[in-house]
């Protein structure tokens, strides 16, 4: 195994997997690059990264915030596949896949305002998506694409805002836990706890009240 460390993350590879990776230390952060299809990374961000070229699988990655640092990791590789995202700490994470497959792969949130966002160049097939503590944010933009059943868990406590760019008309979203504080945008529809309770019907959505 070894190591490579930067400003930004650490990342533990697996044996034989050098060859396989690039790491560029840039002034916007750190890239992880994909020369090849890679499996079993460890990587650990205090600062911004980003995952590009190839497929990563069956990797984590560690989110590691305090009350004054909010890590970033972006996804624009071609996939990212049965992998984790974590934040932990204190403080807040962001997560932003701008393009491929983010797929049967999971997210969980920390205690503060996590921020998750998927891209017009983004697929999620099967996605897991926790968001814990705090009032959280997931936008998924009008050019995202769902596959299969993606499940969202917006937690205990804090105001949560889930926004959609459009409606759901491939696969499935599954939103859970969904509270008097919480807020459903659709396209230019807003909807609130009252609403879902009353029975607003969302194509694509369902959705279970906490």
């Amino acid at each position: 195994m070894a190591t490579i460390t930067t400003g930004d993350l650490e990342v533990v590879l697996p044996k034989g997997a050098k060859k396989k990776i690039e790491v560029e230390e840039l002034k916007a952060g750190t890239e992880i690059v994909a020369l090849k299809n890679v499996s079993k990374l460890e990587t650990t961000v205090t600062g911004d990264a980003a995952f590009v070229g190839k497929g990563v699988s069956k990797s984590s990655v560690d989110l590691k915030s305090t009350k004054k640092n909010t890590p970033k990791v972006v996804l624009q590789n071609t996939n990212f596949t049965k992998s984790d995202i974590k934040v932990t700490g204190k403080g807040a994470g962001k997560v932003k896949s701008n393009t491929g497959t983010f797929n049967q792969s999971k997210i969980t949130g920390g205690k503060k305002k996590d921020s998750v966002s998927f891209g017009n160049k983004s697929t999620v097939n099967k996605g897991k998506i926790n968001l814990g503590k705090g009032g959280d944010s997931i936008t998924f933009a009008k050019g995202t694409t769902f596959k299969g059943k993606t499940t969202i868990d917006l937690g205990k406590g804090g105001k949560d805002v889930v926004k959609f760019g459009k409606e759901v008309k491939k696969g499935s979203v599954v939103i859970n836990n969904f509270d008097k504080k919480d807020k459903l945008v659709v396209g230019k529809d807003t909807f609130d706890y009252k609403d879902i309770k009353k029975g607003a019907e969302i194509p694509g959505i369902k959705i279970n009240l906490a």
